[in-house]
C-alpha cells in the first residue's frame, strides 16, 4: 500500500453517526444518573452509570465490527424507459 493511499484513507471524513431514539435515551439517562452519582456521592449510582457507560462502548465497537467488511454493490437495471418504472 502507497504512502498517497494511506494519506488518503486518513484524511477522509470519518464515518456519520446517528443515534436512534433508544440511543439518545440511554445518553440523556446516563447524564442524568452521572449528575445525580456525583450530585450524591452515591456508590450505587456510580456503579449504575458505569454500565451504561459500559452499553454504550459495547454497542460502538459490536457495531463498528459489524459493518467493518460490509462491502454494497450498485447495479443499474439494464434497460430504462421514461414513464416506467425500474
Amino acid at each position: 500500500m502507497g504512502l498517497w493511499s494511506r494519506l488518503r484513507r486518513r484524511l477522509r471524513p470519518p464515518r456519520r453517526l446517528s443515534f436512534t431514539r433508544e440511543g439518545r435515551l440511554i445518553v440523556i439517562m446516563s447524564v442524568g444518573v452521572g449528575f445525580a452519582a456525583i450530585n450524591t456521592g452515591n456508590n450505587l449510582l456510580y456503579l449504575l452509570l458505569g454500565w451504561l457507560l459500559s452499553f454504550i462502548i459495547a454497542s460502538g465497537i459490536l457495531s463498528e465490527m459489524t459493518l467493518k467488511r460490509l462491502k454494497v454493490d450498485r447495479r443499474p437495471p439494464p434497460r430504462v424507459f421514461a414513464g416506467e418504472p425500474f
